[in-house]
């Protein structure tokens, strides 16, 4: 049975330190790559994005992209990088693979820049090889590494296509608070998934229920509704306005949600939830973000067509 399991990885800026040395195999195999003359004239295209939040106007996160295209006599180039990556994978606090033709539908999502406002998603498309790497800093214990690595053939051509992403920003995982810039909130995430609001001018903390690392079975169709009716609400708080990071979290449980369990809902109850995931679309945060319209694109899928478990009868 095909399944789809989106992983919603976020990423926040934060300092860059001087070396990192769990993932030293990638990171020299990377920097050889890019700066290999003889591959020059192979890439297609490259980017560079850091932002300046600390002092002295220092790097406190970064992206980086990379495109090749690379003839056959050159494909030693991409297994080195291979080899790297699987060198280091055993160091990494996370790993996410994914194999061209693979059977097994599994998207990952990384969500970058200095305020969460971008994601880099992983895996749609089935004739691609992917290689994800998550890595904590070992000089930071608040802060971490991601790095993809992306390749496909262009059968037209009998090129080969590489796609490389490194990217640096504090570790989702942690507890982590966010000050809204000319706001009077501040918003603290917690590892176990709880957040709390809290507003500067009167000192009142709120709890914000999001569902999102503590889950509960789902078994009926009425736990289905519980749950969905909580990640809807949570998602339109207003208390989470223009934070990016948990409405992207927030959306893609939803997308979740009705993927592994829409079979368990009636045609009557499938619709009424498909008639509020396109009210949710039409909502302020959703429909200015394409990757958050998306999700829910993927959930109302997902619901009109659910996929029915098997269920084996002893005798």
């Amino acid at each position: 049975m095909k399944t789809m399991k989106i992983l919603a990885i976020a990423i926040m800026c934060a300092a860059i330190p001087a070396a990192a040395n769990a993932q030293e195999n990638l990171k020299k195999a990377i920097d050889n790559f890019v700066n290999d003359a003889d591959l020059k004239q192979y890439n297609t295209g490259s980017s560079a994005q850091d932002y300046n939040n600390g002092e002295n106007n220092k790097t406190t996160s970064f992206v980086r992209q990379y495109d090749y295209s690379l003839p056959h006599d050159k494909m030693q180039a991409l297994t080195k990088l291979i080899t790297a990556f699987d060198k280091d994978k055993g160091k990494a606090y996370s790993v996410y693979t994914r194999n061209e033709n693979q059977s097994d539908e599994t998207l990952a999502t990384v969500a970058y820049g200095d305020k969460l406002e971008r994601s880099m998603l992983y895996g749609s498309f089935k004739d691609r090889n992917y290689r994800l790497m998550f890595v904590h800093d070992e000089q930071d214990s608040l802060r971490r590494y991601a790095y993809a690595l992306v390749w496909w053939k262009d059968m037209s051509l009998g090129l080969t296509n590489v796609h490389i992403d490194e990217f640096y920003s504090l570790d989702p995982q942690k507890s982590r608070t966010i000050a809204e810039p000319y706001s009077k909130r501040i918003i603290t995430i917690n590892p176990d998934g709880s957040v709390y609001v809290n507003n500067k001018m009167t000192g009142e903390s709120k709890l914000i229920s999001t569902d999102i690392e503590k889950d509960t079975e789902i078994k009926t169709d009425f736990d289905f509704l519980k749950r969905f009716g909580t990640l809807r609400a949570t998602f339109v708080s207003p208390d989470l306005a223009a934070q990016t990071t948990m409405q992207t979290m927030i959306a893609t449980k939803i997308a979740e949600l009705c993927n592994d369990h829409g079979d368990l809902l009636s045609t009557e109850e499938r619709d009424f939830c498909i008639d509020a995931l396109k009210e949710l679309k039409k909502h302020n945060y959703a429909c200015y973000d394409k990757y958050i319209s998306g999700l829910f694109d993927i959930a109302i899928s997902k619901l009109k067509n659910p996929v029915y478990k098997r269920v084996e009868v002893i005798p």
